[in-house]
């Protein structure tokens, strides 16, 4: 019996300490939109000029990254074919998981993030 109230009460514990890292995660979300909000609403006040500028710099931001990696990924690909290597392993190296990785946060932000906070907000 008392092995058991032990193990009742470590499973408490883990789900309090859950329970608090969904708390906190939480309050972080809450101070993110917060942040956004008080961005936007500044933008608004300094003039449609401002507004628009700074509603492209987190998109000039992404594309100039995106562009870059490119250009990267194409030069290392050029430069192994250069070297004579077959292209079954140039293709093999120049797509790793770290590629990967980039690639799903990507998609995963831009188009399953959006949509979660569109079907959010009706």
């Amino acid at each position: 019996m008392f092995q058991l109230q032990t193990d009742l009460e470590k499973m408490r514990g883990q789900f309090k300490m859950e329970e608090k890292y969904v708390d906190h995660s939480i309050v972080q979300l809450d101070t993110i939109k917060a942040a956004f909000e008080e961005q936007a609403e500044t933008a608004k006040s300094a003039g449609w000029f401002v507004a628009a500028i700074s509603a492209l710099v987190r998109p000039g931001i992404t594309w100039s990254l995106f562009f870059m990696y490119a250009a990267v990924k194409v030069a290392a690909i050029y430069l192994a074919f250069e070297s004579q290597a077959s292209w079954q392993d140039v293709l093999n190296q120049s797509w790793d998981s770290d590629d990967f990785g980039l690639f799903t946060m990507c998609v995963s932000f831009w188009f399953v993030g959006r949509s979660i906070e569109k079907y959010q907000k009706q």
